[in-house]
């Protein structure tokens, strides 16, 4: 008996297949050409509502993103906790993606 694309088991290999190809192109992050998240700020600051760059000399690779902290400190916090620090939306502008939405439905 010849199995076509349709064969439940094949269906449902195709649907999880898809699925992780638009997982992953929705986990595209905002980077730098050179992998530098949130264009070199310091994610932990923003936690305590300030503004920082972050120093090459504190520097963090995960999940393929460069992250740049301004102190050691800093930098230890991210490494313990890093989806508590991670940007929303990939580090884009919810905003920016509202008024497409809303320009774009």
């Amino acid at each position: 008996m010849k199995k076509n694309l349709f064969y439940p088991p094949n269906l449902l290999l195709l649907i999880v297949c898809l699925c992780g190809t638009f997982s992953s192109l929705t986990a595209q992050q905002n980077l730098t050409d050179e992998n530098l998240a949130v264009s070199g700020y310091e994610l932990v600051s923003y936690q305590h509502n300030e503004v920082a760059e972050g120093s090459p000399q504190f520097k963090v690779l995960y999940n393929k993103a460069v992250y740049l902290f301004k102190n050691e400190a800093n930098q230890k916090a991210f490494k313990s906790h890093p989806e508590k620090y991670l940007p929303q939306y990939g580090g884009w502008c919810a905003t920016q993606w509202e008024e497409t939405a809303t320009k774009y439905p």
